[in-house]
């Protein structure tokens, strides 16, 4: 089966406090490959800095909002480098479902990064096609 990888971003954003810092609302089915941060600013975030993926199967809603994996680094990061993690469980998402990058445990002040997300898009057809839209 062919796949159609994406890269997702968001950049300058805070990674010295708690707070969602990527959101991305499924249009097509996906699964997810692997997430990161690269570090942009002057401020090594340390290693106490925790990056969370999250899927709401809700687009917008916290309800049943459910942690799939977590980053943390294990070296400082020197700005314009970055870590990533391959998720070792797949997860796939379906159409009007969220998935969104998170701020679990802050990282040194002032640290700035850009976060990203790698998905495979899948074909838009089938049982998956139809689990959260109505054609017309």
């Amino acid at each position: 089966m062919r796949y159609e990888t994406q890269t997702y971003r968001a950049e300058g954003v805070a990674l010295d406090a708690l707070a969602d810092v990527l959101n991305h609302v499924a249009a097509r089915p996906m699964i997810v490959r692997r997430f990161g941060v690269i570090q942009d600013g002057g401020t090594d975030p340390g290693t106490g800095l925790v990056l969370q993926l999250d899927k709401r199967p809700a687009a917008g809603s916290d309800t049943n909002r459910a942690q799939q994996d977590t980053l943390q680094p294990t070296a400082a990061i020197g700005q314009g480098s970055g870590v990533y993690r391959d998720l070792t469980s797949r997860v796939e998402v379906d159409v009007g479902e969220e998935l969104v990058l998170a701020v679990g445990t802050a990282g040194s002040a002032g640290a700035t990064g850009t976060v990203f997300l790698e998905v495979d898009e899948l074909p838009f057809s089938g049982t998956r096609a139809t689990t959260n839209m109505t054609g017309q």
